[in-house]
């Protein structure tokens, strides 16, 4: 992602996360049909405003790959999981990412794809759903185009 397109994406996101409203009991039944019970259970713990994200990204990559399996869109649901650990606000996010980690805190959520990994892994979850959240596999370059907000 080029420079200015990175901070369009940055401030959209940030934009977005203050006024995140919850999802509707129908966009939350799409996100548990998808997912295993224990997935379910670490995007619980995603912030309000990273559910809205998860479950957008999730279904804009829905429209871009009609035939992936459940476990892609599982992967792309879950794609960042990792920053549940980091417990950082707004600000810090778009701090960390413009400036680099500069506590433990933003370093969690620099590394939040690593960790979203473990967690996943942690989960048992297949190997497609990992692939997918990370970027990687047959269904990561479609991932991140989703994601390319």
């Amino acid at each position: 992602m080029t420079s200015s397109r990175r901070i369009i994406h940055l401030v959209r996101r940030a934009m977005s996360s203050t006024v995140a409203r919850r999802l509707t009991e129908v966009e939350l039944t799409k996100v548990q049909d998808v997912l295993s019970e224990s997935e379910w259970a670490l995007w619980l713990k995603l912030s309000r405003a990273d559910q809205r994200h998860s479950f957008m990204i999730g279904m804009r990559f829905d429209r871009l790959c009609p035939d992936a399996p459940r476990t892609a869109l599982a992967g792309a649901f879950l794609h960042d999981i990792g920053k549940s650990e980091s417990k950082i606000g707004t600000a810090s996010r778009v701090a960390t990412t413009l400036i680099g980690p500069y506590s433990p805190r933003t370093k969690r959520y620099h590394d939040h794809e690593h960790i979203g990994e473990q967690l996943l892994v942690a989960a048992n979850s297949d190997s497609v759903t990992i692939d997918t959240a990370c970027g990687r596999g047959r269904w990561g370059a479609s991932l991140r185009q989703a994601d390319d907000v």
